[in-house]
């Protein structure tokens, strides 16, 4: 025999359904939390929440008009909720097991009926359970407010200058374009030779015939994009005591200091260059205060793809949440060509405009996900699985190659008559991941890695095309890192009185203790 619940009228505001909207808010407060270290505002998380949120109240309302009974609706939506936020999480865990999707999608749509016939009957369950389900709730999303309003707000930067500027002041040379192609993970040619069989020799002797100096035993400073880059656009090493007073460390200070005015395009803007500033799907370099022109696709967030995936229309792709290696998330193959193709376009455009220009051009390339084959066309499914991680990454590179090869060509072609020659630094920041990263993620321990994985990471490609100077008399060797990059070109075109730094490779013990930085002995 049922028992007849009290009408909603009659009962206490805590045996309302507030679950329901709360448990559509908290799966994406979790989310955000849990990748807001990539991440330094709170754009991205606005569109998801409303809409996860707002889908959470209309489910309510179609069961309440089914049903009659709030506290029931609440249940029987709250069920609903449950199960499809949780999907991609599960997926995760039983992927190694199970080889086909549809089975688990299956298995929590039924589920999930049951659930909801259980809610749909009732009983003197209902409003204990509806009580716990707002205090348990409630609780969760606010401690994930409280966190990331905490982590937001330690971010928080003032908008003052970030390095030191130099007395740059333009020389007999002019003021050329200079376009900074950032090629995110690509490995320098003695790792692509020793560890994934790939000899780079005809693409660097291509950029040789276009003018370029090749670097060829040239390695990062840092192990990742964001210390890398800072360093390159703040013209020196990074002190750590700027940044180590988090524990565990965090990249967020210098993800917000992506923002602000950092030296280099600030010097360029005070040259009277126009700064265009190219993005991808990666939140920190999304826009810059400096930049007059920023190209960017924004259909889509990365924060929005990651949500995506954990969610039941995942079933539907077999795009999103899968696994690409490297100890990483699949971000979407999609929203990598889509980023990765209108990046090229963009440093196409940028080469139309009128001069001069300072263009930065980060393209997460050959970085992956592996979203193109050496064609540009999508790898289907059977190349993905008669691919290993290696011949997957060496495919997007050789694609990388030829997308860079026309676009210096299309840069050199579009330089108008009487103008200076362009200056084209192609500059990667960081290698790929050695394989045993794979296994262990952020919790590698990188001051016990091997001289292989320590080469593996660090070797990165460096290739400066510097028009009208002998590099060599500015410090140029096939050693010299990206730390000095700008101080080379800064001091070549631009009289700026930059002299070379020493070439230092620094290890992090891991992702959270990113600041207790250790200087590596290079091997000779």
């Amino acid at each position: 025999m049922l028992t007849r619940q009290p009408k909603a009228g009659a009962i206490g505001w805590s045996y309302w359904p507030w679950h329901v909207v709360l448990l559509g808010a908290y799966p994406v407060l979790f989310l955000f939390g849990q990748n807001m270290v990539d991440t330094i505002t709170l754009d991205p998380l606005w569109g998801p929440l409303l809409a996860c949120v707002g889908g959470a109240v209309a489910l309510l309302v179609v069961f309440f008009a089914l049903r009659r009974d709030w506290a029931r609706a609440g249940l029987m939506a709250s069920a609903i909720l449950a199960m499809f936020f949780s999907f991609g999480h599960v997926w995760g865990m039983v992927s190694p097991f199970l080889a086909q999707k549809w089975v688990l999608a299956g298995v929590w749509l039924v589920w999930g009926l049951v659930l909801v016939r259980l809610a749909w009957r009732g009983g003197t369950w209902v409003l204990p359970t509806t009580r716990i389900l707002n205090l348990v709730l409630g609780a969760l999303v606010i401690f994930n407010v409280a966190t990331i309003g905490v982590f937001v707000a330690g971010t928080r930067l003032s908008a003052g200058l970030t390095g030191e500027m130099p007395d740059a002041t333009v020389g007999p040379l002019g003021r050329p374009d200079v376009y900074y192609i950032i090629l995110d993970r690509y490995a320098g040619e003695t790792t692509l030779r020793r560890f994934f069989d790939y000899d780079n020799a005809p693409f660097l002797t291509a950029l040789e015939d276009r003018g370029f100096a090749v670097a060829h035993d040239s390695w990062a400073n840092y192990f990742k994009t964001s210390l890398s880059v800072f360093s390159t656009l703040t013209l020196d090493y990074l002190d750590p005591d700027l940044y180590d007073d988090t524990e565990p460390d965090s990249f967020g200070p210098v993800h917000a200091a992506f923002r602000q005015h950092m030296a280099v395009p600030a010097t360029f803007k005070e040259l009277g260059y126009e700064y265009v500033h190219i993005a991808n799907w990666w939140e920190p370099t999304a826009w810059n205060t400096d930049a007059d022109v920023i190209y960017r696709y924004t259909q889509e967030t990365e924060f929005g793809t990651i949500l995506y995936s954990t969610t039941m229309l995942s079933a539907l792709s077999s795009d999103v949440s899968a696994d690409i290696g490297q100890g990483e998330e699949l971000r979407g193959v999609d929203l990598q060509r889509a980023h990765v193709l209108t990046g090229f376009d963009a440093i196409a455009q940028a080469s139309r405009r009128n001069g001069p220009t300072f263009t930065i051009a980060h393209l997460t390339i050959p970085h992956p996900p592996y979203a193109f084959n050496e064609d540009g066309s999508l790898p289907t499914d059977e190349q993905r699985a008669e691919r290993s991680e290696n011949e997957e990454y060496v495919e997007q590179l050789k694609y990388a190659n030829r997308r860079v090869l026309e676009t210096i060509d299309t840069i050199l072609a579009n330089r108008e008559p009487g103008t200076p020659d362009p200056v084209i630094l192609l500059q990667t920041d960081e290698g790929p991941f050695p394989p045993r990263f794979r296994e262990q993620g952020a919790d590698f321990q990188w001051l016990e890695a091997t001289p292989d994985e320590v080469q593996w990471k660090y070797s990165i490609l460096t290739a400066w095309r510097l028009p009208g100077v002998d590099v060599q008399d500015y410090g140029f060797s096939d050693r010299i890192s990206p730390v000095n990059l700008f101080r080379v070109v800064l001091d070549a075109y631009f009289d700026a009185d930059l002299p070379v730094l020493p070439d230092k490779t620094y290890l992090s013990p891991d992702h959270d203790h990113m600041w207790d930085l250790h200087l590596y002995e290079r091997p000779d």
